[in-house]
């Protein structure tokens, strides 16, 4: 049985992950579902196809947009209602559609895995809404992950005029990046591979069985798996992904008739010198990263 509230007597305090708020309207009541659970990163980490692959199960509804509410709100307590209105959160207009079909939502922001809300950390904004929500989260080589974002960043003039990328080379801009200590955004290129300092941050305020990693490494070798068990521990009836998916011309699976990046022409392969450059500059970070998730075979340490 699903926890009922009603606006405008509910306050933030009323709420937690797959609550359902009445918001009347018109005569009419409309109920709105806080997400269940949220897709928190990391960018650059197949996570706008594992969002696809979840769209696809009967019992979820999803933004098509990352929302960014957790990272840029300013004041909770007071708009949390307009995160919870969204259109893809409205669950049915009058109970009656409300007692007899079931679903719930989720939301995929990347940025929730790294960001500060104004020097706090995302995850405590979220506690705040969803204190038993759970969390999704993607990750891959730190390497691979920075030369996928030089890649989308070569094609975005902020980012050109941010970093100079364009008359930089990625061995000669990561071994830049590796100096600076600021945390800006557009030094995030290497430091975003620092899983283990943004995952600690998640897991001083959520408890680790909140949490479901999944390494896009795996996910892209054995998506049937990956996705039974992450349908388990979501509690969703299971989903024949079989008949849905495809092999594409780079022998990735994607999902028939659905946008995919894994669709696009790869790229050039990184040079083994900026390999062996970024894969000693993570080595301590791994390590870090397998300290806190011990029990998880990281395939890039393997």
């Amino acid at each position: 049985m699903r926890k009922i509230v009603f606006y405008p007597e509910t306050t933030l305090q009323d709420l937690d992950a797959g609550t359902v708020v009445m918001y009347p309207i018109d005569k009419r009541n409309l109920y709105y579902v806080v997400p269940s659970f949220l897709i928190i990163g990391a960018q650059k980490c197949g996570t706008r196809e594992l969002h696809t692959w979840l769209s696809m199960h009967p019992n979820l509804r999803a933004s098509d947009k990352e929302l960014h509410f957790f990272n840029e709100v300013i004041d909770i307590e007071q708009e949390w209602i307009r995160y919870v209105l969204q259109p893809c959160f409205m669950h049915s207009r009058g109970k009656k559609h409300f007692d007899k079909h079931r679903f719930y939502t989720f939301e995929k922001s990347p940025a929730y895995f790294n960001d500060l809300n104004y020097q706090t950390p995302t995850a405590e904004i979220v506690k705040q809404m969803m204190p038993s929500a759970k969390l999704v989260l993607l990750l891959r080589n730190p390497a691979d992950r920075a030369y996928s974002a030089y890649q989308m960043g070569k094609k975005s003039t902020r980012f050109r005029e941010a970093s100079k990328s364009s008359q930089q080379d990625f061995t000669t801009l990561i071994k830049r990046k590796m100096k600076v200590v600021e945390n800006k955004p557009q030094e995030q290129l290497v430091r975003l591979g620092y899983y283990s300092l943004y995952l600690q941050r998640w897991l001083d305020v959520f408890p680790r069985e909140n949490l479901f990693v999944i390494f896009l490494e795996h996910f892209q070798e054995e998506p049937l798996v990956v996705m039974k068990d992450l349908l388990e521990f979501l509690e969703l009836p299971p989903l024949d992904y079989a008949p849905l998916i495809e092999k594409n011309f780079r022998g990735l699976w994607v999902v028939k008739g659905q946008y995919s990046k894994g669709n696009r022409k790869p790229y050039k392969p990184m040079s083994k010198k900026a390999r062996t450059i970024l894969d000693e500059h993570y080595a301590p970070w791994n390590e870090k990263l397998k300290e806190l998730l011990p029990e998880c075979d990281i395939p890039w340490m393997s």
